[in-house]
């Protein structure tokens, strides 16, 4: 089971010390506007806002409504992970020459691209199937590379409410690989969606392992939707834990995307706002050739100027020559909110900007509360989140995400 802690006193995120749960009787369940679903111990102690101020509040005491301090960001592992590649006793003709026995990242793009598009026989075959040409060059590439096998291609169509769709298998027969796959990484032949998780190995590799793991993943079961002023990401899956175990990999990019469950009992991560999307584009991207040209058009749209208020808020503070404490004294907030204003953590509410303005007698804060452009702004920032519009009087820092509890 993997641990995280948010440091009470710094407000990092971080494993815990020695990566045990402490465990306590009676248990509350809380669902978060995000999707997810997580079981507390009654006493146990969380980060929430009260006001202006961070304290730690015992589950038992927690409303609807209230915003937990959830990890935005996850430490990531720099080690390589090692496999076991000990060949498995099999017929002269399966022999595996070798087996990689560290996962490095195209082992990890193998094993995501795998996970989606692909499935396991019980005859020793490993097939893929994908219509772009891109993906199975890379497969047949890799197969090569890693285990020294020989893929066979077969082509065929298929047609689906009067259209007609090309796909590409790609098979692999080996049982060496198919007893090396279930060992290391848990895939296992028959239905995917009754065993399928992100493998602990994956969680304990580096960032650049993992980021090749997830481009496999959303090259096979991922797509993208371009709307008038947005973009989203999303990953079909039929496991609702392997959901949310992706949700997890993308913090470790600050990426955040939020599950929900579609009306064919499928589960949906989606990754929504521009910004998390240019995040997703830049830290792990498509090899898939379709989906690499939309993603690149739809970043390439206008994009709405973000105000960065924080540099003159503190320009006119200093103008005034009003110290930090002092103007939270008059503004009835606590100096670690306007801390986060001045280094453009996040952005105050309107009709705070407004009084800042008043307080500090400056028409340039006043101008700028009152145009669209902060107001587009403030909406931008809130989709920043991933979970929909949340109070702005964020506290945090931006390594953790405020969940909202919308069901106890």
């Amino acid at each position: 089971m993997r641990a995280y802690r948010v440091e009470p006193t710094t407000l990092k995120i971080g494993n815990t010390v020695d990566g045990s749960i402490i465990e306590l009787e009676g248990n509350t369940t809380l669902k978060f506007k995000s999707g997810k679903v997580v079981a507390l111990p009654d006493e146990f102690e969380v980060l929430t806002i009260r006001g202006s101020e961070i304290i730690a509040e015992k589950v038992r005491n927690l409303k609807v409504g209230d915003l937990i301090a959830m990890p935005r960001r996850l430490p990531s592992n720099n080690q390589y992970q090692k496999l076991d590649n000990k060949t498995p006793l099999t017929s002269k003709v399966n022999i595996v020459p070798k087996l990689p026995h560290i996962l490095s990242e195209e082992l990890a793009y193998l094993v995501g691209i795998i996970s989606s598009d692909g499935y396991i026989r019980k005859d020793n075959k490993i097939v893929l199937i994908n219509k772009d040409k891109r993906i199975i060059s890379k497969f047949k590439k890799l197969i090569k590379r890693l285990f020294a096998l020989k893929v066979g291609i077969i082509s065929w169509k298929e047609k689906r409410k009067g259209k007609i769709y090309r796909w590409i298998n790609s098979i692999v027969y080996s049982k060496a690989l198919k007893e090396y796959l279930a060992i290391n990484f848990g895939l296992k032949e028959g239905k995917k969606n009754e065993y399928l998780r992100v493998p602990e190995v994956i969680f304990n590799s580096p960032k650049s392992v993992i980021a090749k793991y997830l481009q496999g993943l959303f090259d096979g079961d991922g797509s993208i939707i371009i709307g008038k002023n947005n973009v989203a990401i999303k990953l079909t899956a039929k496991n609702r834990d392997f959901a949310y175990d992706i949700q997890e990999l993308l913090l470790f990019f600050d990426i955040i995307g939020y599950v929900k469950k579609t009306r064919n009992n499928l589960w949906e991560v989606v990754i929504s706002s521009r910004i998390n999307v240019e995040k997703f584009k830049k830290e792990i991207g498509f090899s898939h050739s379709e989906k690499a040209k939309k993603i690149k058009k739809a970043i390439s749209k206008k994009k709405v100027r973000l105000i960065q208020i924080g540099r003159i808020i503190k320009r006119e503070r200093n103008k005034q020559k009003i110290s930090l404490r002092q103007l939270c004294k008059k503004l009835g907030i606590g100096e670690t909110t306007l801390r986060h204003y001045e280094n453009d953590d996040c952005l105050p509410k309107i009709r705070v900007l407004k009084k800042i303005a008043q307080v500090l007698r400056s028409k340039e804060l006043l101008k700028i509360a009152n145009s669209k452009d902060y107001r587009k702004s403030i909406r931008e920032r809130h989709k920043l989140s991933g979970f929909g519009k949340f109070t702005n009087d964020d506290v945090l820092p931006k390594e953790i995400a405020r969940e909202c509890i919308l069901q106890i």
